[in-house]
């Protein structure tokens, strides 16, 4: 599976958007890969218009399946929180939370923040380190 997350799901429908990221995003859609979170389509609806931004957005949440986010992810998110603090990244909650649900279900990510590559990098470094 690979978890949208929100800006590069923003990233998808914008007409200008990048190339990359639109590619990604339709080569895990076709591949049937593509999947969601809850916080990622909080995000997603908290700054939706009326319109053609929320029929496509019910369009990908009618038909995309849902990573869920229990208890041991919650966990998970905490433990993450504490590593990417003490290794001095500065990281929102909710990004923290979707990275976590992403590596809990081991599923890939595709987003354009680049705080996720660097959350990825210190998780990783930390598992070999450990």
């Amino acid at each position: 599976m690979i978890l949208l997350e929100s800006s590069a799901f923003i990233e998808n429908l914008r007409a200008n958007g990048r190339r990359d990221i639109k590619a990604r995003v339709k080569a895990a859609i076709l591949a049937s890969r593509a999947c969601l979170c809850e916080p990622v389509m909080l995000e997603l609806w908290a700054g939706c218009r009326a319109g053609k931004e929320a029929k496509a957005l019910k369009q990908f949440e009618s038909t995309l399946p849902f990573l869920e986010c229990d208890t041991p992810t919650w966990r998970l998110a905490r433990e993450n929180a504490r590593l990417f603090r003490a290794k001095g990244l500065t990281c929102s909650n909710f990004d923290i939370l979707i990275f976590s649900i992403a590596v809990r279900h081991n599923a890939g990510l595709i987003a354009v923040d680049k705080i996720y590559a660097k959350m990825r990098d210190t998780f990783r470094r930390s598992l070999s380190a450990g």
